[in-house]
């Protein structure tokens, strides 16, 4: 299976929010993140019933993004604890 992008974004408030994070988490998030480049396949991802976004798991963590099928792109807009991230 290709991934349907080419390249992955992260928006300015999801970095910011991944910095806040203790670096271990740091760490899966944006191995979550690169995942969803080199192997999308193996990510844990679903689209968000009712929203544009999807999600990728991360323990207790979440990562919601974007895609543009035009521009083969994800954009990351998101990053969170699972609680809190959809609100």
């Amino acid at each position: 299976m290709s991934p349907k992008w080419t390249q992955v974004y992260v928006s300015p408030s999801a970095e910011k929010a991944i910095k806040r994070l203790p670096a271990r988490e740091q760490g899966r998030i944006r191995m979550a993140i690169e995942m969803l480049l080199t192997e999308p396949e193996h990510a844990d991802i679903k689209p968000l019933t009712g929203r544009p976004e999807w999600r990728l798991r991360v323990g207790n963590w979440r990562i919601l993004f974007r895609i543009d099928e035009e521009a083969r792109v994800a954009v990351v807009v998101a990053v969170g604890s699972r609680g809190d991230v959809y609100k």
